[in-house]
């Protein structure tokens, strides 16, 4: 092979490579022109280091455990993705996980007799509805991975896990309630608890720009309350404003103050401002925290919606 032959043949095995963290395989190196011979001097040069059987890594690319993850779905052949811990690690459902991603788990499509080093492989059915791409590696789904982990995780992480992915708009409710559906029971995935979690939310929680947020609407539906609108935008004077829940007919809103370091005075100001406003325009705001428990959400969210009805 001529000389600009195989630097343009290594010039494009490396554009592949770069999208893989500097992994590649044997068959994307072959497809790019690569003979077996080629691959071999650069394995003893060092040059190319060998990861899998047929999955290699340029020699100075990154080498992490995105890169270990990326280099097990590779080696688990088509079809092949990040799947339970690693997804939950990907997806950041417990962060816990990204910190120790350790075991690597992967799924294949049933029927694969697939074995990858140093990973847990596991065989499920996969459609496209339960497969995606994060940071560069194909996983399964927000979530598909949260009903493949609703055993491995306590009810309290499986419920910010669900509430993450709605404030991300990563999952809908409805979308959460179709996978439940679809999947058939299995070893972990307790369907009956992350349906009793959807079940808890309001229907338009991905509206809510926290998690706090979400809580607060479930709160209030868990007690037979009316669903108050998550994200309700007011107009006074030519301002909009948006409470983060309101009954709009009873002009009363619902505020989530949470504790942050960076609140500016500017921020300040402009919150206090808008209160006066609402207030002159005939709105009641009902605020809570992170210590407001659900007993008095409730409670104060009831009897002021007495008083408006009264007023």
């Amino acid at each position: 092979m001529a000389a600009s032959a195989r630097i343009t043949t290594e010039l494009a095995l490396r554009s592949t490579a770069a999208t893989q963290r500097g992994l590649f395989t044997s068959v994307q190196a072959a497809d790019h022109g690569w003979s077996k011979q080629r691959l071999h001097r650069w394995l003893r040069a060092g040059r190319v280091l060998r990861v899998h059987p047929r999955v290699y890594r340029f020699a100075g690319s990154s080498d992490d455990w995105l890169t270990d993850l990326l280099a097990a779905v590779l080696a688990a052949g088509e079809g092949g993705v990040a799947s339970h811990r690693s997804a939950m690690a990907m997806h950041g459902i417990e962060p816990a996980y990204r910190a120790r991603p350790t075991p690597i788990e992967i799924s294949v499509p049933a029927g694969r007799d697939a074995k990858v080093r140093g990973a847990i492989v596991h065989r499920v059915i996969l459609t496209d509805a339960d497969v995606t791409v994060v940071d560069g590696i194909p996983c399964t789904a927000y979530e598909r991975t949260l009903l493949d982990s609703a055993a491995r995780l306590g009810l309290g992480q499986l419920a910010r896990g669900l509430d993450q992915g709605l404030v991300t708009n990563r999952a809908t409710l409805p979308s959460v309630d179709a996978t439940i559906d679809r999947l058939r029971p299995a070893p972990g995935r307790r369907r009956a608890r992350l349906r009793h979690l959807v079940g808890e939310r309001a229907p338009e929680s991905h509206r809510a720009d926290s998690t706090p947020e979400i809580a607060l609407l479930a709160a209030v539906r868990a007690a037979g309350l009316p669903d108050p609108a998550p994200q309700f935008g007011v107009d006074i004077d030519g301002e909009h404003f948006d409470l983060d829940a309101a009954y709009p007919d009873l002009r009363v809103g619902i505020e989530y103050l949470g504790w942050d370091p960076h609140r500016t005075r500017s921020k300040f100001d402009a919150d206090h401002r808008r209160d006066r406003l609402l207030t002159l325009a005939g709105w009641s705001v009902l605020y809570v925290t992170s210590a407001t428990s659900a007993a008095e959400l409730v409670e104060h969210v009831t009897r002021l919606r007495a008083q408006s009805r009264k007023g």
